[in-house]
């Protein structure tokens, strides 16, 4: 699983700028690891329960970064799809029932 301090690395959050956040930081790694394991259809401490694979870890952090970065319900200027993202790291593990 992604921990806070895999996300203030990511984020470049040190010191005291990264525990302000760490609240809210939790509540994204939660949530990105909820969309992961719904948008994949499985059960992640069942299915991996030495640890998630190392695609799957690179999109919890890059969807709790996400979640960070993007904290307004709305968004102004340009927006696109990053090539090879989220989901293109989700496709090969999910479920099809």
């Amino acid at each position: 699983m992604v921990t806070l301090v895999d996300m203030r690395g990511h984020l470049r959050l040190s010191g005291d700028e990264g525990e302000e956040h760490d609240a809210g930081l939790e509540g994204y790694i939660a949530s990105a690891r909820d969309y992961i394991a719904r948008h994949t259809r499985r059960d992640l401490d069942v299915d991996y329960p030495a640890g998630l694979p190392p695609a799957l870890l690179q999109a919890q952090l890059f969807l709790s970064a996400h979640f960070y970065l993007n904290r307004e319900a709305v968004a102004s200027g340009d927006i696109d799809v990053v090539p090879f993202g989220i989901q293109d790291l989700l496709a090969d593990f999910r479920v099809f029932t």
